[in-house]
């Protein structure tokens, strides 16, 4: 059985809180919200997948 990495779970739900509050800034029309959560949503998810490959490449994964 392959050895679960917690860390990307946490990823996984920031990336999902960072979509639900787009959802709520746009919503509230609050658009420093909006380019906030975008921005965060990005950062995340690209940290997620270098990450990933960086352990591919490590042969960790």
């Amino acid at each position: 059985m392959k050895k679960f990495h917690w860390i990307f779970l946490l990823l996984a739900f920031a990336g999902a809180a960072c979509i639900v509050g787009f959802g709520i800034s746009v919503a509230a029309e609050n658009i420093v919200g909006v380019i906030v959560s975008a921005i965060l949503f990005i950062f995340i998810m690209g940290f997620g997948f270098m990450r990933k490959k960086k352990m591919r490449e490590n042969g960790t994964l």
